[in-house]
């Protein structure tokens, strides 16, 4: 499946493939995945856009979805929030606790 990730590249870029990437590509990648076969999906790529892609799938059944960009974030906050990261605040964050929202309110309508 890691075929179907490199096949989302704009190789008409000048810059690395990674930065040519957007969230629809990482959306087409993760849609053609078996979610019944894996116990975690990660996203990786520091370049691509995820956390769009991610808020969409919350809802989804199946493994959870995680990204550099997400638990980079998630790590950030745990830091500020003076708390050590946990399996429990993980978990919470890859379904949304705490980001999703404040995504939300940033999309222009």
């Amino acid at each position: 499946e890691i075929g179907q990730v490199a096949g989302s590249f704009n190789e008409d870029s000048n810059f690395h493939p990674i930065y040519s990437l957007r969230a629809d590509n990482a959306s087409e990648a993760l849609a053609q995945l078996s979610v019944d076969k894996h116990d975690a999906i990660i996203l990786l790529g520091t370049g691509m856009p995820t956390l769009q892609t991610i808020s969409n799938v919350i809802d989804r059944n199946g493994p959870p979805v995680l990204s550099c960009m997400l638990c980079l974030a998630w790590r950030c906050v745990q830091s500020i929030i003076g708390r050590n990261p946990e399996v429990d605040t993980i978990k919470a964050w890859s379904n949304g606790a705490g980001w999703v929202s404040r995504l939300k309110a940033r999309q222009v309508q």
